[in-house]
């Protein structure tokens, strides 16, 4: 084998392990994005379960204490029961749910922030930013849900929302904010700081990136051992 033949061979294998290498970064990106939309989504559908069930009861009464404050946000007759005179109830709408819900979440998980957002929010500090608005803008009533990763290579922050329509039993509290059923009243948008995501992710390319330097270079050794019997094998006939 002529030297002229080992470089070009060389040159294929070196391609072919270059595009492999890249192809398997992409793949190892693409799963790790897909599954984190499916894990947003998925914490999506309980909260919208439980809300779903909080909606079909007209909401819950729980025991007023430092934790669960009445929903001054909430102006509906009966808000409030008083039992005795140490124990009084408030009742708990759907949003009111997903608040407390977001809130603990939020003490337990640092990386994770989950709100209730729209662009007419009963609540100010539920105001669509700029992404929400525009993924909202996107949803039809066939729609399930919108994702996107967001952010640079320092800072990744995945974002995920999940559309809320107005359903018959929302009328109760909605309604006179001029809703109908199956109008769009805003979603759950969930955060999620990839920090975490993106070292498993630095992790599995260098891992990738080893496994194909170690083999680049044992096929480019045993081409190189191989020319070299070949010559010796050409040159002794």
């Amino acid at each position: 084998m002529n030297r002229y033949i080992l470089l070009t061979l060389i040159a294929l294998i070196t391609a072919m392990f270059v595009l492999s290498y890249l192809t398997n970064n992409k793949r190892i990106v693409s799963y790790h994005e897909r599954l984190t939309a499916t894990k947003l989504k998925t914490v999506s559908q309980i909260i919208e379960t439980t809300r779903m069930w909080v909606s079909s009861k007209g909401g819950v009464y729980v025991k007023v204490n430092s934790c669960s404050q009445p929903n001054e946000y909430l102006d509906i007759p009966g808000r409030d029961i008083v039992v005795n005179d140490t124990i009084m109830l408030t009742l708990f709408n759907p949003a009111y749910v997903t608040r407390q819900i977001s809130e603990l979440l939020a003490k337990e998980e640092k990386d994770v922030t989950i709100h209730l957002t729209s662009t007419k929010p009963i609540r100010k500090t539920n105001m669509a930013d700029e992404w929400e608005q525009k993924a909202l803008k996107t949803f039809t009533k066939e729609s399930d849900s919108y994702f996107e990763k967001t952010g640079k290579d320092t800072h990744i922050v995945y974002r995920f929302i999940y559309p809320f329509f107005t359903r018959k039993s929302c009328l109760k509290c909605h309604g006179k904010d001029g809703y109908r059923e199956g109008d769009l009243r805003g979603g759950l948008s969930i955060s999620l700081d990839g920090k975490s995501q993106e070292e498993i992710v630095l992790s599995q390319k260098l891992e990738n990136l080893s496994t194909h330097v170690l083999f680049y270079i044992t096929f480019v050794i045993l081409l190189i051992v191989l020319s070299y019997f070949l010559r010796k094998s050409m040159q002794n006939r």
